[in-house]
């Protein structure tokens, strides 16, 4: 692998107040740590300022850890999520994170609500998406579908970052190949911009997506405010 590329690309919603998505990276010898968040603006009074402290303490976290694993993440995620209880009381949030071991080529993946992680390639118009969607909409834990997207529930989701409590992510691991390109992505993007192909210039909700491939380092940042981190 000759490079990391890390490409961000986030919008606010049409119906939106401020952009509530952020992201952040780790970038190791050893590994690729990747994180893309949805404040809910509907909850707490400061969801853009939540996840973006919650993001800079677990990237610091990350990568003050001897060895980054499973394990230590999740250990930081909780270290992170008690540092900002009382601070912010009524915050909710969506998470996507990836862990990309260079050497072993693992990719482990967390997941906490309705963001997303996938895989895109020349080969298929649309990228493959690897992570659940956890909402009512599809409580059982079946594939997110249209139908799903259409649902009053879509909304609710059954795990997030809660400020009060912590819910374990979900994890999923998968192996890679170095001309992947990883995509981790909002709800705006995912499901209201691919699922229901709406303009990106059209869409309410906020609108993000992160992709990482490892062709040759670019940073390349395409958001309309602070809220990226490393």
């Amino acid at each position: 692998m000759n490079g990391t590329s890390i490409q961000w690309y986030s919008r606010k919603g049409g119906g939106r107040r401020a952009n509530c998505d952020a992201s952040g990276t780790v970038i190791h010898e050893n590994y690729v740590f990747a994180i893309v968040a949805d404040g809910a603006e509907t909850k707490g009074e400061r969801p853009s300022e939540y996840i973006a402290h919650w993001i800079q303490l677990l990237l610091a976290g990350v990568a003050r850890e001897a060895i980054v694993d499973e394990d230590a993440v999740i250990r930081q995620m909780k270290a992170s999520h008690e540092m900002l209880r009382r601070s912010y009381p009524a915050e909710i949030a969506s998470y996507g994170a990836l862990l990309l071991d260079r050497e072993g080529q693992r990719a482990t993946m967390f997941c906490c609500g309705d963001c997303r992680i996938g895989l895109e390639s020349s080969e298929q118009a649309e990228p493959v998406w690897l992570s659940p969607v956890h909402s009512l909409a599809n409580w059982r834990g079946e594939d997110f579908t249209h139908q799903h997207l259409a649902s009053p529930f879509r909304g609710m989701l059954t795990k997030s970052l809660n400020s009060r409590f912590f819910h374990n992510p979900e994890v999923l691991g998968a192996g890679y190949k170095a001309k992947d390109v990883w995509i981790l992505a909002t709800d705006g993007y995912w499901a209201d911009h691919k699922m229901e192909m709406t303009l990106l210039s059209d869409v309410l909700d906020d609108t993000s997506c992160l992709r990482i491939s490892f062709q040759k380092d670019i940073l390349q940042l395409d958001t309309d405010c602070n809220n990226f981190y490393r």
